[in-house]
């Protein structure tokens, strides 16, 4: 209700303090969130700054560019955070995104498998 599932994906273009490649310096990034979610779900790999979600810093540790499940193929990627994750999930045209929070006793297997059905479906579809 009041439309708080946005609040897990979005937040309007904000500014950052960002380390440096050398783990030492920062600099300030102005950060695109949904700029950064099209390159993950595409590339496997967040751009320079990171991927945000909702104002959080995520961290992509797997990707899988050409995943099979069931008869579909699809383009997954995982990023996790402190105490909760994201997998995404993105078929020709959608991107799907399944949250999970540990601190709400939220699994990350049964998101993934939420995800990885509605993705499913999303081609069965033709919404590829």
């Amino acid at each position: 209700a009041d439309e708080k599932g946005w609040g897990y994906i979005w937040k309007d273009p904000h500014e950052e303090t960002i380390t440096g490649d050398d783990g030492v310096s920062q600099e300030k990034m102005t950060i695109n969130e949904a700029a950064a979610l099209l390159a993950v779900a595409t590339t496997g790999t967040a751009p320079k700054g990171g991927l945000w979600l909702g104002g959080k810093k995520y961290t992509v540790t797997q990707k899988d560019m050409a995943c099979e499940h069931k008869e579909v193929t699809f383009k997954y990627v995982f990023a996790a955070a402190s105490k909760c994750g994201v997998h995404i999930v993105a078929t020709e045209s959608q991107i799907t995104c399944g949250f999970y929070s540990e601190e709400e006793g939220q699994t990350s297997g049964n998101a993934k498998a939420a995800v990885f059905d509605y993705a499913e479906y999303l081609v069965g579809i033709s919404m590829e």
